[in-house]
């Protein structure tokens, strides 16, 4: 069982997300993603390739997107996005679910230090067509680097990843 302890298992839940882990490095993403801002932050400050590539990923599936940018806030640095119509930023935690689980397995999937094996129970989960399509696209470059483990039920997913389904 040690060996696990070098896999990452989860399953993000959107309403940890929403509430920003502060006490953390971001240096892995949580399995629930509750680290979520930690980790895009670290990617803003040190990983300028891996934020770019959240960046492009988000654009893909959200009209409205043109870039995030990092506020200052009570003390705390914060991570919104601008929006192309309204004169504001927003924070992230704003965007779907859909959008949000994307969010964090693109920073799960772009880290520089993958862990050794990668499951992922559902991972279509409040996921539409064009998340789906953007998102296996970045998890069959990972898995280049990494073992990746997907359960699914969606036949996008099932497609995406090149496997013919039959009926039986």
């Amino acid at each position: 069982m040690r060996e696990m302890d070098r896999w990452w298992i989860g399953h993000l839940v959107p309403s940890a997300m929403r509430k920003p882990e502060t006490n953390d490095t971001g240096r892995r993403l949580y399995p629930t993603g509750r680290n979520l801002e930690v980790c895009l932050l670290r990617f803003a400050a040190s990983v300028p390739e891996a934020f770019s590539a959240v960046e492009a990923a988000v654009a893909l599936v959200e009209p409205e997107f043109v870039r995030f940018a990092v506020v200052s806030e009570g003390g705390h640095r914060r991570l919104m996005w601008e929006s192309k119509t309204r004169a504001m930023f927003i924070p992230y935690q704003y965007f779907s679910e859909g959008t949000l689980r994307l969010l964090a397995y693109v920073v799960l999937f772009s880290s520089q230090d993958l862990p050794e094996a990668i499951v992922i129970d559902d991972i279509e989960t409040a996921l539409d067509d064009s998340h789906i399509e953007v998102l296996m696209q970045i998890v069959r470059d990972a898995g280049k680097r990494t073992n990746i483990v997907l359960t699914t039920r969606s036949a996008k997913v099932a497609e995406c990843a090149g496997i013919t389904l039959r009926e039986i």
